[in-house]
């Protein structure tokens, strides 16, 4: 008796919310469309950028994701205060250049097309990091068999400049594909598949925000606030279920150097996505340095160090 009540109150409730519906209209000013540049590169990749429009969130264009990208614009390249070239459209509003990015270099884009003014952005690629060493202890975790891996990593801080990191820890290893015939199952070759995974955790203070509380910071990102000295080791962990057929396991650390603008766009998305669904929290604004316009240009410069596990 008590369980159909229950089930006559939940019946009860459900209707009267769903009478309870009322579809409210938008009744604000639609926002004129913004002109778009993206540009994240990596030291001694070839210089791409990305223009496209922003559109108004409920307007029937933005259903489109073909509506975005822009194929007839026009992007100038300035490498150092020197002109170097218009750079010219590929595909899908790709435009990529015939310049090889370099750590110390400074690049400024003006971005044009029909319709739109001109917008400007201005990104550097910061010096290579200095990785002192990489120290890995393994071990196995009792209840689930994982594989546990506990890294220390040691590099040297340029104290008179502040700094910007990104740390980048992946997993690698190969293992034997059979493949077999489909009628017979017999085994007719055999080959090398390789897996790449990012699988890191870590307490470490740099990882923290100013105010002390960690702040799910999935991009690994920090600066060098809270390093005293030159040197500073960043401890951190991986633990991964490993097939027995893997070979060639490697751990690969990219300890990133980020430009200012990276650092504070990777933020932005961190903080972003920490209060996704939380209707209750002030709402973030993705952070861009164009100017005119919307986007991100930056640069980042890699320096990987791998160690084989045994």
């Amino acid at each position: 008796m008590k369980t159909i009540k229950k089930i006559f109150i939940l019946y009860f409730l459900f209707f009267i919310f769903a009478a309870c519906e009322k579809i409210i209209e938008f009744r604000g000013e639609e926002t004129e469309p913004y002109l778009v540049v993206n540009s994240i590169t990596t030291t001694d990749s070839v210089f791409t950028s990305f223009l496209s429009k922003s559109l108004f969130i409920f307007s029937e264009e933005a259903n489109d994701s073909t509506n975005f990208p822009l194929t007839n614009g026009k992007i100038d390249l300035y490498v150092n205060g020197e002109f170097w070239e218009t750079i010219p459209h590929t595909e899908k509003g790709a435009y990529q250049s015939t310049y090889r990015a370099q750590a110390g270099d400074t690049v400024r884009i003006e971005a044009s097309a029909p319709n739109f003014n001109t917008i400007s952005a201005t990104g550097y690629f910061p010096s290579k990091s200095t990785i002192l060493s990489l120290d890995t202890i393994v071990s196995k975790e009792v209840e689930s068999g994982n594989t546990i891996i506990n890294c220390k990593l040691k590099f040297q801080d340029n104290a008179a400049v502040t700094d910007y990191y990104r740390m980048y820890s992946t997993l690698s290893f190969d293992t034997l594909q059979v493949i077999r015939d489909p009628k017979t199952q017999i085994i007719i070759a055999t080959k090398v598949k390789n897996f790449k995974r990012e699988i890191s955790r870590s307490n470490d203070p740099v990882f923290y925000d100013d105010d002390d509380a960690f702040a799910s910071n999935r991009y690994f990102i920090f600066n060098d606030k809270k390093i005293t000295g030159e040197t500073y080791t960043i401890e951190y962990s991986m633990s991964f279920s490993l097939p027995k057929s893997a070979f060639n396991v490697f751990i690969n650390v990219d300890l990133q150097t980020i430009s200012s603008d990276i650092y504070k766009y990777l933020k932005s998305l961190n903080d972003f996505n920490s209060i996704s669904g939380m209707m209750s929290s002030e709402p973030v604004k993705i952070y861009s340095n164009v100017h005119g316009g919307l986007g991100i240009i930056g640069g980042i410069t890699s320096n990987v160090v791998s160690r084989e596990i045994k």
